[in-house]
């Protein structure tokens, strides 16, 4: 070998020696080691990401556990953590006062089909557990309006009431959820023929607004005009959440906020300022409103009532928080009010922090002060004509709507489960596939009855001949003292 040729081996072996050393020492600085954090970040990356798919709030495969803690949320910049204390509002501004003054409502003392009966005593009313018989579209049974999908069977005209008189005193109804949803239009109508029909002063409808039922806003409008004119003074209940469907957050059949978040999440979130949850709410209560100032913006003596959550799963804190949010936006424009759902979830409470109570299972009815409110949403009732029905008797309900008269509850509503499109016994469709089924001509007439029932007498000349005071209608319903 030539001197050369060994000088530029031995250069080439001098540089690979340099070369690994450098390399090794880099490693060592590194951590390069198996075992350290920087080698894991490379190697589990996936596992990471699949943590996180997995441990969000409200995901489907959480399953509740009373012994998880209540986490503590730390506050954002510039927000005000609930946590069992005062809350003053979010952030920004308050809104406006509206340009008129609505009519103050009685506020209570402080002190849909998830609804548990029985599980706390008051009115001993016995509902009778048969089914009522189902009929479909197509068999004549149920000759009133059906609308299934869009497709409209137009309804019996409703006979002539031109000769009743006018009563009034209460606001008296139908909690049509279902109000905004365009294939239970027909029953919609339906509803507010027949409570135009009825003749009473106060007409009242409780509407859920938060996309459950669809968002058609431009309708619900002309049905607040209709139901103000010829002197008519409606009584409007917006809800601004879907507490049953909540409870069912593994598999709601339903798209709209916070229904796909189980109730203990829910109330940790709604808490916690500027959290996604408030925000959203907001968003719902800004559209609120909107429909609040359009029914004072028609007749100022139009009365509107918040709702905070139908058949809430909240908590007194939560319940301050929500009602806070809520009055912050609705104050000038609504009285706010509470929908407790007790013992539906596990937690719920019924602290009402001074707000009116709106109770839908008939053993709390006794349990209601003076402005509260009362609808038999998930309870239904049935008509003088059906043998085995669903819900409280003919003679239960008329006897409940004196009740509620008498006890001075702002609102009393009617509800059924076909007008909601719910089968009983059946799995829950998404509405946009339910069968809304009204009622048949001699449905309405009862129904008039019921809206009517234990009402004084608004006309003049019946006043002056003594003809002013409500019929007495027998008590079926005990009162609980």
């Amino acid at each position: 070998m030539s001197r050369f040729t060994e000088f530029r081996v031995r250069l080439l072996a001098a540089v690979a020696i340099g070369l690994s050393l450098a390399l090794v020492s880099i490693a060592v600085s590194r951590g390069s080691a198996p075992g350290s954090s920087w080698w894991r970040s490379i190697s589990s990356g996936s596992d990471t990401e699949s943590d996180r798919s997995l441990g969000g709030a409200g995901s489907a495969v959480d399953e509740p556990s009373s012994d998880t803690p209540m986490g503590t949320p730390t506050p954002r910049r510039g927000g005000l953590l609930i946590d069992g204390g005062d809350y003053t509002g979010p952030d920004a501004a308050a809104a406006p006062t509206a340009p008129f003054t609505p009519t103050p409502s009685p506020v209570a003392d402080d002190g849909d089909e998830d609804t548990v009966l029985g599980a706390n005593g008051g009115a001993s009313v016995t509902v009778p557990g048969t089914p009522t018989p189902k009929s479909t579209a197509d068999d004549g049974m149920l000759a009133g309006i059906v609308s299934r999908g869009g497709a409209i069977v137009p309804p019996t005209p409703l006979p002539e009431r031109d000769g009743l008189p006018w009563v009034g005193g209460q606001g008296r109804g139908y909690a049509m959820l279902y109000a905004l949803q365009p294939e239970a239009r027909a029953v919609v109508e339906a509803n507010v023929s027949t409570l135009l029909a009825a003749r009473v002063r106060e007409p009242y409808i409780g509407v859920l607004i938060d996309g459950t039922f669809g968002e058609d806003f431009g309708y619900l409008r002309e049905v607040i005009t209709r139901l103000n004119a010829e002197g008519r003074n409606l009584q409007l209940a917006l809800y601004l959440a879907n507490g049953p469907a909540q409870r069912r957050y593994k598999n709601p059949p339903y798209d709209a906020p916070f229904i796909k978040t189980r109730p203990e999440d829910f109330r940790r979130e709604i808490r916690r300022s500027n959290s996604d949850a408030q925000i959203q709410y907001l968003n719902i209560v800004a559209d609120a409103r909107l429909l609040f100032e359009y029914n004072l913006q028609t007749n100022p003596n139009a009365r509107n009532y918040a709702v905070v959550m139908l058949e809430d799963n909240l908590e007194r804190d939560s319940f301050r928080a929500m009602s806070q949010l809520a009055r912050d936006q609705l104050q000038a424009v609504a009285t706010i009010v509470r929908n407790p759902c007790v013992n539906c979830y596990v937690g719920n409470d019924g602290e009402s922090l001074g707000y009116p109570i709106e109770e839908h299972a008939v053993e709390r009815f006794n349990l209601l002060d003076e402005g509260g409110g009362f609808t038999l949403d998930g309870v239904g009732f049935s008509y003088p004509t059906e043998v085995g029905g669903q819900g409280l008797t003919s003679e239960q309900v008329l006897s409940l709507a004196q009740g509620a008269y008498q006890r001075g509850l702002a609102f009393f509503g009617l509800w059924r489960e076909e007008w909601q499109g719910v089968a009983n016994g059946q799995p829950l469709k998404e509405p946009k596939g339910r069968l809304y089924v009204a009622s048949t001509a001699e449905g309405t007439d009862f129904e008039v009855s019921v809206l009517r029932s234990g009402l004084p007498l608004l006309d003049s000349e019946d006043a002056e001949s003594g003809e002013g005071e409500p019929e007495e209608v027998e008590r079926l319903i005990p009162v609980v003292e």
